[in-house]
């Protein structure tokens, strides 16, 4: 008998689990392999996401100073959920026309970080004042190294994902499957991997015969999340190992007639997260699976004269999965005065009072990131946990 590679039998058992996948054989049962196989699903909000209006304070001072600042954007108190915030100390409100969000945050399935931001490492108000070169340039531009990896064919990734998975760039860029929905995904045990990386057919084969009875909208990404979802039932029937997918979605440059389109852009992401979560308890991969939203940057409190907000700074990100703490706002909200003290623009540009860094190190962590791994992939910024994660809260 002619002597098997493993490399060949890897192929081999990679085209024999396409088959059985599509014969039916390859359901999904609630195995999903424990840490081994968790999946990050970043869900870029391309554009510049105005949060602004995503999580505003209720607590009758801040919201005076909410609608003073942000003028002709604000919310009135009609038009928002209610929740409560432990960690705050306060209540805010969701846009009313989120629904979805509200529920899982009731729920406990979701939570949100406050004033995230792009900073090189921690910044008092006064040391940026002092300072502002020492920031990055690109903090407050759409494209850049700090804002994601850029790969072939026009895709993306998030720019720490080529250290968590532990690659170079260029090896990075040869690992990434990619699909022509937009999606990405970086397996850290598919280097064996011998198809072509984009649309591959075997790997699109497994995925599309993972039946999932959940109705997902047709958004482009409420069909980027079920994609993703698929991906991360596929996973271990691939032998990808642990996951990092992205989901590019675009329109957040709400340089003009912002109310209008968040409003927009609010539903299709509060109907996809929806589904997300009904899917993934269909699957059996709540535990093993955790989105998060991204964006480049946050949108300045003041309206600008054409009803829009320009670049800022610091915003709120939502995070959704097994193991999340959720029903809290994580980190520290900032003030919304106009100039007051965590402004650093005098138009309502918050200085970011958790970076993006830590907030990825902490995702990387849950993900299966520990010790000298972790630290690898995230320079500089030593022991990082934002409370996210752990038991849930009663």
């Amino acid at each position: 008998m002619t002597k098997q590679t493993r490399r060949g039998l890897l192929g081999l058992s990679m085209k024999s689990l396409g088959v059985a996948a599509l014969a039916g054989i390859g359901r999904v049962s609630g195995q999903t392999g424990g840490g081994s196989n968790r999946v990050l699903i970043c869900i870029e909000l391309i554009g510049g996401e105005d949060s602004n209006n995503l999580l505003v304070p209720l607590d009758p001072q801040a919201y005076s100073q909410y609608v003073s600042g942000r003028g002709a954007l604000a919310l009135s108190k009609s038009g928002l959920r209610p929740i409560d915030a432990a960690h705050q100390r306060a209540a805010y409100g969701l846009p009313a026309e989120m629904p979805e969000v509200a529920s899982l945050y009731a729920s406990k399935a979701l939570s949100a970080v406050a004033n995230v931001g792009d900073t090189p490492y921690p910044l008092t108000r006064a040391q940026y004042l002092a300072n502002p070169g020492a920031v990055p340039s690109d903090a407050f531009s759409h494209s850049g190294n700090s804002k994601r990896t850029y790969l072939r064919g026009a895709m993306v990734s998030p720019a720490w994902a080529p250290g968590a998975v532990q690659e170079t760039l260029d090896a990075f860029q040869q690992r990434v499957f990619a699909f022509s929905t937009g999606v990405t995904s970086a397996a850290t045990s598919a280097s064996w991997f011998q198809g072509t990386r984009h649309d591959d057919p075997a790997v699109l084969n497994v995925m599309n015969s993972i039946h999932v009875s959940t109705p997902f909208p047709n958004s482009g990404l409420g069909r980027m999340l079920l994609q993703a979802v698929k991906l991360a039932a596929a996973g271990p029937m691939l032998g990808l190992g642990r996951q990092i997918v992205n989901c590019p979605m675009g329109g957040w440059d709400t340089h003009s007639d912002a109310l209008t389109r968040l409003i927009g852009l609010h539903i299709e992401l509060s109907q996809a997260l929806g589904a997300f979560y009904q899917a993934a308890q269909e699957l059996h991969l709540w535990n093993n699976i955790l989105a998060f939203t991204s964006t480049e940057f946050n949108r300045a409190l003041a309206p600008n004269r054409f009803g829009g907000s320009d670049h800022a700074w610091g915003g709120h990100r939502l995070v959704l999965g097994g193991g999340v703490k959720g029903g809290d706002v994580y980190g520290l909200f900032p003030s919304l005065v106009l100039g007051g003290s965590d402004d650093v623009s005098g138009h309502g540009t918050w200085l970011p009072t958790t970076s993006t860094m830590q907030l990825a190190m902490t995702l990387a962590g849950w993900w299966g990131l520990s010790g000298a791994d972790l630290t690898a992939a995230f320079p500089g910024w030593g022991s990082v946990d934002l409370g996210l994660f752990g038991p849930k809260a009663a």
